[in-house]
């Protein structure tokens, strides 16, 4: 056993990609069953003649086989009730972050989503999950134009994952933020994978068996090899109290942090990951390894009825529980119209006394083919009725009737979708239990809608901690509100505010209506109340005309407040069309400002107070200079007379001494001196 685990480990080393080649084929193996049984889902619901299994189509040896495609219709509704209801995403502060921070990081991945055309990408990947189980896209960095050194974060979509990405078995997390590995494989002609590649290595069919399915006779797999690397962070927790990685501070971050006094307090090593991605072949790689903005892979995925059962997962869509009812249905439907149709059809019987006359006979063998508005015919008394008479048509087995309503009852039961949620009249007389069974119907399903809520949480997850490293430099940008009104902002201009990389963010997923079917009730609200309320209808005219969309809708609806009753312009004036709480607060301010006008003004009498002391004080202090200088003059004076009299004193002791001594010369008749 050790010489083989060393025989495979020495393969390993010898090979760089055999690490990746195993991984792969973990990741198809794993997943291939709930891949292959998915797309038989998704065919069975989208392609027409996919609905009958091959041996039952053998089996009725060239026989009718229709299919009733209400199951198509379920799942129609089901996509199209998301897209009234989208998930929106929403980003929120927490610690050192701030509203504002949040508003532009939100609105900066509105205007993202919409530079992406991200719904197309949301909705298509729930069309897939609902369909087999499993949608996919993936966030993106490119360069904002062909010549920009800028890039950004775009959404894009992946329209076959069900055969092209393969996540990491292992992965546990719901949205798989805890897979070490990903791959996004597509298949291309071997002489495009030559254009694209000439100095890689373009295998024969043969040589390529030791490379499983990678190379192919006519086409070569090509695969992005998404994975995280282990890599050690020196991780420093500032004076200003946030922590960073060592190696995202740049040179000119370090000047600026020096700048502004801000030291290193602490650092610690700790053990994390980058995440790397590589263009690989089965035999080499082809491009890479590239390191990647991403904290985690970027390629999202979402699953309905996923669960982990014994060491394995399982996950499927909502076609897989009714693929039987559908069936049973299309099965019944069309032995029902075999059994009619070879029933004899209602003849007239008649006798050959009815059919003489000129052209009598003709018309009556043509009337099954035209449209004849009468059919003549001559008497026969010796018939039991003189006239021709239909022959009573076959009746359609009960069998058949009930049948078919039990399939369509099992297929409704199946997926949860009854009549009520499709438009349908039911026995609910009052609008309120009508919506009350179409809710029904929606929670029904609401698991899909509540997988696609999660994926678009990790989408923002994604993006937002990709975003101070895309979006790094000063440079003005497009943020979007939830109304789709566009603002031009600055960011990273050095104020804290608008640095993408200061303060720490989490986010959030909100699902309801979207903007535009919130505008369209609103409209029918107040037209609603306008119908019911003469008064209503007078004040609020420039409100309704506003929510339209339509050219000029914001002009015409200035031009409509011109025209509203006087009481209604006083308040609008006044502000009194705003809702109570807000008028309160208007208030409130107006108050506290009024109040601070008359701080201000009280402080501003303090203040010339203290400058007219402050002159007083200054004119002071000019004479009291003066006096100093004075006596500072005086006292040198005295200095200068104190040392002058001091030398006259010495003078005057040296001759008094020069007395005494030639007083004692005399005295002792030594002469004088």
């Amino acid at each position: 056993m050790k010489e083989q685990r060393k025989k495979g480990k020495d393969a390993q080393n010898s090979d760089p990609m055999a690490e990746m080649r195993q991984r792969y084929d973990r990741a198809v193996e794993a997943d291939r069953t709930n891949r292959d049984n998915a797309l038989d889902d998704l065919r069975f619901v989208t392609v027409p003649g996919y609905q009958w299994d091959e041996q039952q189509r053998k089996a009725r040896k060239g026989r009718a086989c229709y299919e009733f495609p209400i199951l198509r219709s379920h799942w129609r509704q089901v996509v199209n009730d998301q897209k009234k209801a989208r998930p929106g995403i929403k980003v929120r502060a927490v610690e050192d972050g701030d509203a504002k921070g949040a508003e532009l990081r939100q609105g900066l991945i509105r205007n993202i989503e919409s530079s992406s055309n991200a719904e197309r990408a949301y909705d298509g990947a729930f069309e897939l999950v609902t369909a087999g189980g499993m949608g996919s896209w993936r966030v993106v960095t490119q360069y904002s134009s062909d010549d920009a050194w800028e890039q950004d974060l775009r959404i894009k979509p992946i329209p076959d994952p069900l055969t092209s990405v393969w996540h990491d078995p292992d992965a546990k997390e719901p949205d798989l933020r805890d897979q070490r590995y990903c791959f996004v494989e597509e298949s291309i002609p071997r002489d495009e994978f030559k254009a694209r590649y000439p100095k890689a290595e373009c295998v024969d069919f043969d040589s390529a068996k030791r490379y499983g399915d990678w190379f192919q006779q006519d086409h070569v797999r090509i695969a992005e090899y998404w994975r995280l690397v282990p890599v050690t962070k020196t991780i420093l927790l500032l004076s200003d109290g946030r922590s960073v990685d060592q190696a995202d501070i740049t040179p000119e971050a370090a000047q600026k942090m020096a700048a502004e006094g801000i030291s290193v307090v602490r650092e610690r090593q700790c053990k994390g990951h980058k995440v790397v991605m590589s263009i690989v072949s089965g035999a080499e790689e082809l491009e890479g390894p590239h390191d990647t903005v991403f904290d985690r892979i970027p390629v999202v995925s979402i699953f309905a009825n996923r669960f982990f059962i014994e060491g394995k997962w399982h996950w499927c869509g909502m076609v897989r529980f009714s693929r039987d009812p559908q069936k049973l249905l299309n099965y019944n439907l069309t032995t029902a119209q075999e059994v009619v149709s070879k029933q004899p059809k209602a003849p007239y019987l008649v006798t050959p006394k009815m059919l003489e006359g000129d052209g009598v006979k003709a018309m009556w063998d043509r009337a099954n083919a035209i449209d004849a508005p009468y059919l003549p015919y001559t008497p026969d008394p010796q018939a039991p009725q003189a006239r021709p008479v239909r022959e009573a048509p076959p009746d359609m087995p009960a069998a058949f009737t009930m049948l078919t309503q039990i399939s369509v009852d099992m297929l409704k039961a199946s997926d949860g979708i009854y009549d009520a949620s499709v438009g349908a009249k039911s026995n609910e007389t009052s609008g309120k239990a009508i919506i009350a069974r179409q809710r029904e119907g929606d929670t029904a399903t609401y698991d899909y809608q509540d997988s696609l809520a999660f994926g678009i949480q990790a989408t923002g997850e994604i993006i937002l901690a990709a975003l101070p490293k895309v979006y790094d430099t000063p440079r003005t940008i497009r943020v979007l509100g939830k109304d789709g009104a566009e603002d031009i902002v600055e960011i990273n201009k050095g104020d804290g505010v608008t640095d993408l990389s200061a303060g720490k963010y989490d986010v959030t997923v909100t699902t309801g209506p979207s903007y535009d079917t919130q505008r369209m009730e609103f409209i029918d609200a107040l037209t609603a109340l306008g119908q019911g309320n003469p008064a209503i209808a007078a004040g609020v005219p420039d409100l309704i005309v506003g929510a339209m969309d339509f050219p000029k809708a914001e002009e015409a609806a200035e031009r409509l407040k011109l025209l509203l009753p006087p009481p209604v312009q006083a308040a609008m004036a006044q502000g009194k069309d705003m809702p109570p709480e807000i008028i309160q607060a208007r208030q409130q301010v107006e108050q506290g400002m009024a109040e601070v006008q008359q701080r201000m003004a009280a402080l501003d009498e303090v203040h010339a107070e203290l400058m007219q002391d402050k002159a007083k004080v200054d004119s002071a202090k000019s004479g009291l200079d003066a006096q100093v200088a004075e006596i500072h003059n005086q006292r040198e004076l005295l200095a200068a007379a104190i040392k002058q009299g001091k030398t006259e004193m010495e003078v005057m002791h040296l001759r008094w001494e020069l007395q005494q001594t030639r007083a004692q010369a005399a005295q002792s008749g030594q002469g004088s001196v």
